[in-house]
């Protein structure tokens, strides 16, 4: 592979992009089980780039200020830059939605949403949430939230549908069913498994219930050994795939 360097620089931040996609490849083939010894040219790429950046950096640069707690969410607010004639008003904040990864709108007008809590490294039992997300007074702001579903392994998707959501989870796509209609899943019914889990941010995602009556999904880039959790055929995909949905 060749790089061509122009004026014989490289930017700090594209720089530190390449480092950062680099780190995450070899991430990647450590999951695998892959031996990181076999890869000399991809470990070599990465002490090149880390010291272009160290060496992009002037000796007299300032360093700017590291904040030691998060912005609240009205100052994260002042640091939107919108294109003139654009506006947005904020719907939600913490605590009410914590590492939202997804989100639809019901026919009530309610949020539901996917969080993704134990992402990139989970420190404990499953902590994956579904909730929604409803404005009690009318005000345009989401404020009041319900807990649909929780201990979720990792949840990347949802579709709404029928009396509940259909979601996608570790190595799982599951209807979770509300069967009293008080917004907590009380079934969780599995449809199928078998899809592959090594990167979290490859995995399974986005179902959808197509015009057709078929459900697709987005198969994560590693397919698996896809089966009906109540059948043992299975049917490997290699690339996004549809399934009937009975």
């Amino acid at each position: 592979m060749a790089i061509e360097l122009q004026d014989s620089t490289i930017g700090e931040n594209a720089a530190l992009s390449i480092a950062d996609a680099t780190v995450g490849i070899l991430r990647d083939r450590w999951l695998q089980g892959s031996r990181l010894s076999s890869q000399p040219a991809i470990w070599l790429m990465l002490v090149w780039l880390l010291s272009l950046c160290a060496a992009s950096r002037p000796a007299d640069a300032q360093v700017p200020d590291v904040r030691d707690e998060a912005l609240s969410p009205e100052a994260s607010a002042q640091q939107f830059q919108l294109a003139s004639g654009y506006s947005w008003t904020m719907l939600a904040s913490e605590p009410q939605v914590i590492d939202p990864v997804e989100a639809h709108f019901d026919d009530a007008g309610r949020l539901w949403v996917v969080e993704m809590r134990d992402y990139p490294f989970p420190k404990g039992p499953p902590d994956g949430t579904i909730k929604v997300l409803e404005d009690s007074d009318g005000d345009g702001q989401l404020d009041r939230a319900h807990v649909f579903a929780d201990g979720l392994d990792m949840p990347t998707g949802l579709a709404l549908w029928r009396d509940g959501a259909v979601v996608t989870v570790a190595g799982q796509i599951v209807f979770l069913r509300d069967s009293d209609g008080d917004l907590q899943a009380d079934q969780q019914i599995p449809w199928l498994e078998g899809f592959a889990q090594e990167n979290e941010q490859l995995r399974a995602n986005h179902p959808q219930l197509g015009p057709d009556g078929w459900w697709y999904v987005a198969c994560g880039l590693r397919g698996g050994r896809v089966r009906w959790s109540e059948s043992p055929s299975s049917s490997p995909p290699r690339a996004d795939a549809k399934y009937a949905p009975e």
